[in-house]
């Protein structure tokens, strides 16, 4: 599966052929048949959504004349149909990244743009969109569950300039739970029934995160050692959501019930890419400037812990900084 050139297609390959096996590539509904009237419902919509008036002073409602009122409405009108139209414009960008479920049957892509779209590969069509007028949308930092039903990543509001981790329903096409003041995270995996989440942050910190749970957040202090970089790690959740494997300079396998990491292993030289399979008794990785392809087998992941690194296991509040669920 790769890119077409210009970008705007994904390819499916058949290995047995060497051809394109057929192609997929975004199908939004077009506005263009839309009267002027109903474009200026629409806005006025998103206009009602932003709050435009809260940007004036109660004393500045009060007095302001009908005129000036009319006219102040007129541009906001045309301030939001033009911002509807670069955002239309956007739907012809071409992909920016793209991300498979492990199951291989759910695509989604970002555009550089304000919405991902979802494709079913068994039917061979773009079956949802999802939006926000606020956000760029991107994968840097994002992670599928198996089936590919559910998409967590970090986005950025930039009306409210808050960070946030977003959990998305893919198939409904609507953001289940957020995350917010969620800033510098740099990993993140779910589970494959996304009842839990965990992400790194650049201070070496683990979050714990059951999105459907009422005050779940907990926090984990990494070890010495531990380095996340932005785009750079990795992390896998496996055993129903009860271990994690993470990649942030060392590999170490984690007990997340207990917040205790279980072991590490540090390679002598640095890892280009890594993956897991066997439901997590083996790992494979790719050393740079080597052609060579490594693999771990976990013998005994039953012990207790390295040590008692864990922090905030019991439900204690955060104090570092403040995370609110929505």
């Amino acid at each position: 599966m790769g890119l077409s050139e210009n970008r705007n297609q994904i390819y499916i390959w058949s290995l047995s052929t060497g051809t394109i096996a057929y192609r997929i590539k975004p199908t939004f509904q077009s506005k263009s048949d839309m009267t002027a009237n109903h474009l200026n419902q629409e806005a006025s919509v998103h206009m009602k959504k932003r709050q435009y008036t809260a940007k004036m002073t109660p004393w500045d409602r009060r007095t302001e004349s009908s005129e000036k009122r009319q006219k102040r409405r007129e541009l906001q009108l045309e301030e939001e149909l033009k911002e509807m139209e670069e955002k239309r414009k956007e739907r012809e960008n071409g992909v920016e990244q793209f991300i498979l479920s492990g199951d291989e049957k759910v695509v989604v892509a970002s555009f550089f743009s304000h919405h991902l779209c979802v494709f079913d590969m068994e039917k061979k069509d773009h079956v949802q969109t999802l939006e926000n007028d606020n956000s760029l949308l991107h994968l840097y930092v994002a992670a599928l569950t198996y089936d590919g039903s559910f998409l967590v990543h970090t986005n950025y509001d930039e009306d409210d300039k808050v960070s946030y981790v977003t959990l998305w329903d893919c198939f409904e096409g609507t953001v289940r739970k957020r995350l917010k003041n969620e800033k510098d995270v740099c990993a993140i995996g779910i589970s494959d029934d996304a009842q839990r989440v965990l992400f790194g942050k650049g201070n070496c910190e683990l979050r714990i995160w059951e999105p459907f749970k009422k005050s779940s957040l907990r926090k984990i202090h990494g070890y010495q050692g531990m380095n996340f970089q932005f785009g750079m790690n990795k992390i896998f959740i496996l055993k129903g959501g009860s271990k994690a494997i993470i990649y942030a300079g060392d590999i170490s396998m984690w007990d997340l019930d207990k917040g205790v990491v279980l072991a590490v292993y540090t390679p002598d030289t640095r890892i280009s890419a890594m993956t897991v399979a066997m439901d997590g008794q083996l790992l494979c990785f790719g050393l740079k400037d080597s052609l060579s392809v490594v693999s771990l087998r976990l013998v005994d992941n039953s012990r207790d812990g390295m040590d008692d690194m864990g922090e905030n296991i019991m439900g204690e509040k955060i104090e570092s900084d403040s995370s609110d669920e929505e």
